[in-house]
């Protein structure tokens, strides 16, 4: 059954706040605030990871809902039976197919007279080094982080759940009524839409994404979650090679990501961030950035928690150019919380993105810090944008990723965007927009820092 609710939102964020505040000071669940950026809580890190649990958190539009209907049962669909065709092979769920499918094209990844693009070959069924690796499982007599089994599916041990976040109740109405009829007709011993919630936002009189975001996504409802997924509704999300993005979760434990946007074809637009584009280069697995944009970012549920309350005791002035539709900067003053707390300027990222040789990998649990990639006493790089002639001087000795992984985006998991410009951008928009970065950029020393990066993650040569 699928649960539309039907909720008068006037007011309520603020009790839902003031209620969770003091459910988390009673549980001392508050986020960490230690120099190296906010980690999960002792509750969450003594979760067991077999089972990862993701609520994804869609805004919706007219435009949207029916291709929001189908993610919906794509992702749903990783945990249903089989059917009789592909029981040989998978005799109790679609998963096994899926993976397979998932890794149908590492054959390509490693034929040097291949060109591969996501393009081309899809998005859903791309290969990347990690994915494709045989030795991932046992390099060096150690388990790679994040790939702690072999027979590790992702399609079986990530389970999402679904909030959708509709305009208006014609969309809301629409959404209801055909993840009804389309489960009513479902083959599956399994119902396919009890993990949906359906919120109308045009009855709390703000259909603003940001705001919907802070008043929906509180600690109560994000309870036992590991992470919370704010995906737009013209983003694709059937087109992730699902597998491939969550290995990569796994193993970075990043505390912001995203996956790479690309457009529908070779040459559509994908986002105007080009350090968030798919990147051509398959060495260059992610890289940490100062800019996790709002299309789609996936949160660690307590890194998305201190910033919202971080938010929440903010000037009046900021929450009400929020209301408004403001969302300039946001996204780079949770970056800047996910890496240095906001305490202090915004340390602007130093290197180009781009390939290199010494980059940390996840070929060894331990690589050398070099001159070129010094990590400072305030978590930011020192170093330039490659190697240089003193590359080969070892000054500390790091786990990979460690102290990189606050905002990080995920080049070869690339999404589709379908870009369906849903969203009106009149006068409050572009108002509100310039003056919440002036806020940001005032109050926390926030940069516009969308053209480098802090550091890649490279393949192993």
């Amino acid at each position: 059954m699928v649960k539309l609710h039907r909720m008068l939102m006037v007011g309520m964020g603020f009790v839902i706040y003031f209620i969770t505040h003091m459910l988390r000071s009673q549980n001392n669940v508050a986020t960490s605030m230690m120099d190296d950026g906010p980690s999960l809580s002792s509750t969450n890190t003594a979760r067991k990871q077999r089972t990862t649990k993701v609520l994804i958190a869609r805004t919706v539009s007219p435009s949207e809902y029916e291709h929001v209907v189908a993610d919906v049962h794509r992702i749903n669909s990783h945990h249903q039976e089989a059917s009789s065709s592909a029981a040989a092979s998978s005799p109790s769920s679609l998963a096994s197919t899926y993976l397979a499918e998932s890794m149908s094209q590492c054959n390509l990844l490693h034929n040097s007279s291949s060109t591969i693009t996501p393009y081309s070959n899809g998005s859903k069924t791309f290969p990347n080094h990690v994915l494709c690796d045989p030795n991932n499982y046992n390099r060096n007599n150690q388990t790679i982080m994040g790939m702690e089994e072999e027979n590790e599916n992702n399609y079986l041990t990530v389970k999402a759940d679904f909030l959708l976040l509709a305009r208006n109740a014609e969309v809301a109405n629409s959404m209801s009524n055909l993840l009804a009829s389309t489960n009513s007709s479902s083959t599956s011993h399994e119902q396919c839409c009890d993990n949906v919630e359906i919120v109308d936002v045009s009855l709390g009189e703000n259909t603003i994404k940001i705001w919907n975001w802070i008043q929906h996504l509180n600690e109560i409802r994000l309870y036992d979650y590991d992470y919370v997924w704010m995906i737009d509704g013209d983003i694709d999300l059937s087109s992730l090679n699902w597998h491939a993005f969550w290995q990569q979760v796994k193993l970075i434990r990043p505390k912001i990501c995203q996956p790479a946007v690309i457009g529908n074809d070779k040459g559509a637009h994908g986002t105007s961030h080009s350090i968030l584009n798919y990147y051509g280069d398959s060495r260059v697995l992610a890289s940490e950035v100062a800019i996790i944009e709002l299309m789609t970012p996936l949160f660690e549920v307590d890194t998305w928690l201190g910033y919202r309350d971080v938010i929440a005791n903010q000037s009046q002035d900021l929450l009400n150019n929020l209301k408004k539709g403001g969302e300039d900067c946001f996204d780079l003053a949770w970056c800047h919380y996910a890496k240095f707390n906001m305490v202090g300027e915004q340390i602007w990222p130093p290197k180009k993105l781009g390939y290199r040789p010494s980059a940390p990998t996840y070929a060894t649990l331990d690589y050398d810090a070099t001159v070129g990639d010094n990590v400072g006493s305030n978590g930011g790089d020192n170093g330039d944008n490659g190697d240089n002639n003193n590359s080969s001087t070892t000054v500390a000795k790091k786990k990979p990723f460690e102290g990189h992984n606050s905002c990080v985006v995920l080049y070869q998991t690339p999404v589709v965007h379908m870009n369906k410009k849903s969203l009106g951008k009149g006068r409050n928009f572009r108002k509100g927009g310039t003056a919440v970065c002036k806020y940001f950029r005032e109050n926390y020393r926030i940069h516009w820092a969308i053209k480098s990066v802090y550091e890649v993650f490279v393949a192993p040569a």
